[in-house]
């Protein structure tokens, strides 16, 4: 911190007291008036202040500030808070400041003492399987799998909630509920992987970027605003239920960031070391309000047979977790000829080849002859081209086109040329459907129904506990015209080395490598 900046702070705090006179400030400054003249000179060329001379007998001069200087002062040292020494600390807590800013300097500074003693080199490393390497990791991207597993374990949202609607954050201390405005209080001492301290007024450059974007402007446009009340502090007013918005904020595309030279940098455990062409390498750091990672590198490879390799070189054991994997098959409404009867005969046959358990009365009639095109993903073809052999068999006039995964990580998927595609969504009973309408790669598919929009608003508008009869009719809507089916449901199982226990999986299925533990 510069002498310069030092004696700004001074004038700021003198000036909140005190009427402007040129020897006084001199004095309080303790420089001479000469040198008071050249720094009032200067910061008002770099825009700090409005300095206007009195004129005439009597009529003092009158300095007024453009910024909060002791704001700015306190950021400007949390942010570089590694690079100073306990006496230049100790300097610092003389100078003017309120109390609460000497004690936030305090805390954050004896935590920035114990972080160096912190030893990791104990810890172990893990490798898992991504089948793209993202170009960036922005949140406001349209989501898959791959930037899901970055997105959660590199950035953190004002809330995560659990399988059962329940709320928790690492970044809020406390909040005030109002009729139509929540206002968070954040925690002080939260830092960017980069060392930059975490500020109202980053949560406000993310989410107003995310309330202006093309897609979630229509899901979030019951948000009216986004205030920074203080320096730790933000106000979201909002129309609506406080469950919905908390819903909202915990899904990936509220994650909260600052992007430096085109990177996107978190506030999560991990951060990312180095990013190869075929691998990411993501690191472990401490945070005040994470557990430290037992897992100190995690190695994520787009090659299934360099981690086939590894884990079977490794003991390895097989978890089955609690989270559930559904497969369907989604009906494409912006590319198929098919009406309602031949959608559903459809659905009916490929559900009879994933479960065997068909509708006999299908089976009775003649198959449609219309064309149908399957969207064949690449990467998983050899396990589609069974089930379009199958329905080629049972007589359907069926062809394929090949899909790559960047095809549906754009916002226009409704140009997709099929007339279906089988995916896969982590399950999450009460809010699955929610999840499947705002939060996946095919989001733009059920842009085009008049329910989807209705189901956001139910939901927006009425309390949690009965966001389940909600669903329920949406869900009935979506069979019932046959745009959609479940082919099966599963118990999500993965490899696992031995030795790491608390393997799990949050809401969308990604697994939160800082949650293992290592014995």
């Amino acid at each position: 911190m510069t002498v310069h900046d030092e004696k700004l702070l001074i004038l700021y705090k003198y000036l909140q007291h005190n009427e402007y006179s040129r020897c006084e400030v001199a004095e309080e400054l303790e420089i001479t008036s000469r040198q008071l003249t050249r720094l009032i000179k200067q910061w008002q060329e770099e825009g700090l202040i409005n300095y206007t001379g009195g004129v005439g007998r009597g009529n003092l001069s009158t300095v007024t500030f453009n910024l909060n200087v002791e704001q700015q002062f306190v950021m400007n040292i949390l942010t570089n808070i590694d690079a100073y020494s306990v006496e230049e600390i100790t300097n610092i807590l003389q100078l003017p400041l309120n109390e609460s800013s000497k004690n936030l300097i305090k805390s954050l500074f004896s935590n920035a003492i114990s972080d160096n003693e912190i030893d990791i080199s104990q810890k172990t490393m893990t490798l898992d399987y991504i089948y793209r390497i993202p170009e960036t990791i922005d949140p406001l991207q349209p989501m898959d799998t791959a930037l899901d597993t970055l997105v959660y374990n590199t950035m953190d949202r004002l809330y995560e909630v659990d399988s059962e609607l329940n709320f928790k954050s690492h970044l809020v201390n406390h909040e005030e509920i109002e009729q139509n405005s929540i206002t968070l209080y954040l925690f002080q001492d939260i830092t960017f992987s980069n060392g930059k301290l975490l500020l109202a007024q980053d949560v406000k450059n993310c989410l107003d970027r995310l309330i202006k974007h093309d897609w979630y402007k229509n899901l979030l446009n019951y948000i009216q605003s986004v205030e920074v009340i203080d320096l730790f502090i933000v106000k979201i007013t909002f129309e609506g239920q406080v469950e919905k918005l908390k819903l909202d904020l915990s899904s990936p595309f509220s994650s909260i960031y600052i992007v430096e030279q085109s990177q996107y940098i978190g506030t999560n455990v991990y951060y990312m070391e180095r990013l190869f062409d075929k691998y990411i390498v993501l690191t472990a750091r401490h945070t005040p309000h994470h557990s430290m990672p037992e897992v100190r590198n995690v190695y994520l490879v787009n090659s299934y047979r360099d981690y086939e390799q590894f884990i079977q070189e490794h003991n390895k054991r097989q978890i089955t977790n609690n989270i559930r994997m559904a497969r369907f098959t989604f009906i494409n409404p912006y590319y198929t000829q098919l009406n309602r009867a031949e959608r559903h005969q459809l659905l009916s046959y490929i559900k009879m080849f994933y479960s065997e358990d068909g509708d006999e009365m299908i089976q009775s009639e003649e198959v449609t002859q219309k064309p149908i095109v399957m969207g064949m993903f690449d990467l998983t073809s050899h396990i589609l081209k069974p089930l379009y052999k199958y329905l080629k068999d049972k007589g359907f006039n069926i062809k394929y086109h090949t899909l790559c995964y960047k095809d549906i990580l754009e916002d226009n998927t409704n140009s997709i040329p099929c007339d279906f595609v089988i995916l896969s969504h982590t399950y999450v009973s009460k809010v699955f459907y929610y999840s499947l309408l705002n939060n996946t790669n095919i989001k733009t598919w059920f842009s085009c129904f008049e329910e989807s929009h209705k189901f956001n608003e139910t939901l927006t508008y009425q309390p949690a506990h009965l966001w389940s009869d909600a669903q329920s009719k949406f869900k009935y809507f979506l069979r019932n015209e046959a745009w959609i089916l479940e082919n099966s449901v599963q118990k999500r199982e993965i490899v696992a080395l031995k030795g790491q226990k608390n393997v799990v999986f949050n809401n969308d299925g990604v697994i939160l490598y800082g949650e293992i533990i290592v014995r």
